[in-house]
């Protein structure tokens, strides 16, 4: 009898720790990248980039594998991050990507960027390989 409580035990505190990590993420290996986030206006902005630059059609699947909203920032979102980015720190002195598209351009697919450097926002075709940080609305 005691070995039966025991595993109902065992099983309720296990489905509780596996609730309750999946709150924040559907992807618990991305934890690195969320960190500990910043909220800036109406954004919360993870704390941390991808690890390597990306596509920009690979860094849109890769922030919806964050989970819970988590997605790429529009032009005027990534103008904020920079506009803070001192304040949110761990940005690279490159190009990021957002989720706009650019108008009038006749490169594939483009997207704004922006980049961190000087705060020029750019377009590139989407197969360009640039920085993400990720986002989601509050």
């Amino acid at each position: 009898m005691k070995k039966q409580i025991l595993k109902v035990i065992t099983f309720c505190f296990l489905l509780v720790l596996v609730s309750c990590g999946s709150s924040r993420t559907n992807n618990p290996g991305y934890e690195s990248i969320i960190g500990t986030t910043i909220n800036i206006e109406n954004l919360e902005v993870a704390q941390f980039d991808f690890p390597k630059q990306m596509r920009c059609d690979d860094a849109q699947v890769e922030c919806a594998k964050l989970g819970n909203g988590w997605r790429l920032p529009t032009k005027d979102e990534l103008n904020i991050l920079y506009q803070n980015r001192d304040k949110i720190g761990k940005f690279h002195n490159y190009d990021y990507w957002s989720s706009s598209e650019c108008v009038n351009e006749s490169q594939n697919n483009p997207k704004s960027t922006l980049n961190f450097t000087n705060g020029r926002q750019l377009c590139y075709g989407s197969a360009v390989k640039l920085w993400v940080r990720a986002v989601r609305s509050l």
